[in-house]
């Protein structure tokens, strides 16, 4: 099975929005940048929860498909 999600939505990007978000959130006047940071952060959290527990619980193999820039391109 493919699984093909945003690029904004990818595990790599968790640390970075929490890091980030963590910090924003302190600042005035970008508070809210922090907030929508750390929303983000979770919603790829939950992402990846539920794709480990598909995988555990149904036996099914995921595979994330990257973003590729011409058609063909390795």
């Amino acid at each position: 099975m493919t699984l093909s999600t945003h690029t904004f939505l990818q595990r790599r990007h968790l640390l970075i929005y929490v890091a980030c978000g963590g910090m924003l959130i302190f600042m005035p006047y970008v508070y809210m940048l922090g907030y929508a940071l750390l929303v983000l952060a979770s919603m790829v959290w939950y992402l990846e929860r539920t794709r480990l527990r598909l995988t555990k619980l149904l036996g099914v193999r995921l595979t994330q498909v990257e973003d590729l820039l011409f058609v063909e391109d390795e």
